[in-house]
């Protein structure tokens, strides 16, 4: 039975401590990032749903619009004071607002299952796009709003963090080339099943203590 105990360097475990404590905390900042993305992702997608169907609204009343002005000419041309162009013409323009109509609804699924996506929901969860919005002008200038995100840029810290912690990790590389030293303690169970001894006690169990040095000959390594 054999028991050994490695006698570390202090600085060596000063720096993979440090090292693992930078690489968490450029994790945190990493995660706080795409955490602000996925905010942001869900904010803009909401009010591009707000855009979508007031663009929707607007064409649904282009289209009742185009009926009510079919419907004239087509009156007209009973009593003789339109011809078929006119009706032409209004056909072919509440044809062109149909068509836009599909392309919204289109942009509209897509921008809500981009939403839901985001939220971690299922695709077809319908979402409602509010009725109004209120818009306020920041009361900052353009350097302080750039300052200000430069600041709170979780992205930079963790890159700073990724930094500090390499270099704790090249100082951690360096203390490698120690030596190391290890500690042992030995104990042997034995019987007594051989003739008597003037050299040893027979059956009796030997136990020894050792050092161990383990000395870095790749240096390149």
């Amino acid at each position: 039975m054999n028991l050994s105990q490695m006698i570390p360097w202090l600085e060596k475990l000063n720096a993979d401590q440090q090292r693992a404590c930078f690489e968490a905390l450029a994790i945190r900042s990493e995660f706080a990032a795409e955490r602000l993305r996925v905010v942001a992702g869900v904010r803009t997608g909401w009010y591009r749903l707000y855009v979508i169907d007031r663009q929707i609204d607007t064409a649904n009343a282009n289209q009742e619009l185009l009926e009510s002005l079919i419907d004239v000419a087509n009156a007209r041309i009973a009593t003789g004071k339109a011809s078929q162009g006119d009706v032409l013409l209004g056909t072919l323009e509440f044809s062109q607002v149909e068509e836009r109509l599909l392309t919204l609804r289109k942009q509209r699924k897509s921008v809500e299952a981009e939403i839901n996506r985001l939220a971690a929901r299922p695709v077809q969860t319908p979402i409602q796009s509010p009725v109004d919005l209120t818009v306020g002008v920041p009361e900052l200038t353009v350097a302080e709003i750039h300052q200000l995100a430069l600041n709170s840029q979780p992205e930079i810290d963790a890159a700073r963090l990724r930094t500090q912690a390499t270099r704790w990790g090249i100082e951690s590389a360096r203390l490698s080339r120690r030596p190391e030293f290890a500690l042992s303690a030995s104990y042997f169970v034995t019987d007594n099943n051989r003739p008597a001894s003037t050299v040893v006690n027979v059956g009796q169990d030997p136990w020894a203590l050792g050092v161990q040095v383990s000395v870095r000959i790749w240096r390149d390594k």
